[in-house]
């Protein structure tokens, strides 16, 4: 997982889409989770896209990978101006997009990567959840089943 999220990070930099920070403080390289590396990757793109969307230019993103009995959780969190709390309940249905700045933002986007975010989390029995932060933007919940370290992500 740890290698997956430094992949995604490097080509975001190498792309100059702006600034991003990667944690994973006490994680080992052996963490695992059983899935996709494809499937997961898109995740994590459709996550960051949609962050980078919300995001003032020059403010990062972080994402922080934490290790918890049995889960593999991994948060972004953005410096945009956070989810209008009567939209978290509906950020990942699909088709759902609110964009009130963006008056050609329902043409743009469609409101399908993160509701394909969900629908991947969950077939791998995770969870995925939005809320706002207390600083200022959203952040996005991963929590992915873990696997040994003999299987590979």
């Amino acid at each position: 997982m740890k290698a997956l999220l430094t992949e995604i990070v490097d080509g975001l930099l190498l792309s100059g889409s702006g600034p991003v920070t990667f944690r994973a403080a006490g994680v080992p390289a052996s963490w695992r989770v059983r899935a996709s590396s494809d499937r997961l990757a898109q995740v994590f793109e459709n996550i960051l896209q949609n962050a980078r969307s919300f995001t003032p230019p020059g403010s990062p993103i972080a994402i922080a990978l934490d290790g918890e009995p049995g889960c593999c959780r991994i948060l972004v969190a953005d410096r945009g101006p956070g989810i209008p709390p009567a939209h978290l309940a509906c950020v990942f249905d699909r088709f759902f997009t609110y964009r009130p700045d963006e008056p050609s933002g329902r043409r743009e986007h469609a409101g399908l990567g993160l509701a394909i975010a969900r629908t991947i989390v969950q077939g791998y029995g995770g969870t995925i959840a939005a809320r706002n932060t207390p600083e200022g933007g959203a952040c996005f919940d991963v929590c992915l089943p873990s696997a040994s370290a003999s299987r590979r992500t």
